[in-house]
């Protein structure tokens, strides 16, 4: 949870090592879910605009998005931006990355990003 009184920036640095091959489907995430007062206006880049994963047209993929720097939020309690340097690919709400339906999450569940995939 991240608490707006106080302005600041995290840090996270993420290593892995010695992973052995699997021919079984599998992925990795990293999850990151803020306390705000109104989720609802995260906003994610794609193609260098701000996107809300909450207007994506229907059949459009609403669960699993290329992104570019990152996601935002910017609200009455202030603003966040989290930027994802090496992982391009962001699910709102929860993991979801064989799912095709047209149902959205709830985005107080925050961003998972996707690190490594084989499927």
């Amino acid at each position: 949870m991240c608490d707006f009184e106080h302005e600041g920036k995290v840090d996270v640095s993420l290593q892995w090592f010695a992973k052995e091959a699997n021919r079984l489907p599998e992925a990795s995430w990293f999850g990151c879910a803020l306390n705000v007062d109104n989720p609802n206006l995260w906003m994610m880049e794609k193609m260098g605009l701000p996107v809300s994963p909450l207007y994506v047209v229907k059949d459009g993929n609403r669960n699993l998005h290329a992104i570019g720097r990152g996601v935002s939020y910017q609200g009455a309690d202030g603003s966040a931006f989290i930027e994802t340097m090496d992982a391009a690919l962001a699910a709102p709400g929860q993991k979801r990355l064989l799912q095709f339906d047209n149902s959205s999450v709830s985005l107080d569940k925050g961003w998972h990003f996707n690190l490594h995939n084989n499927i």
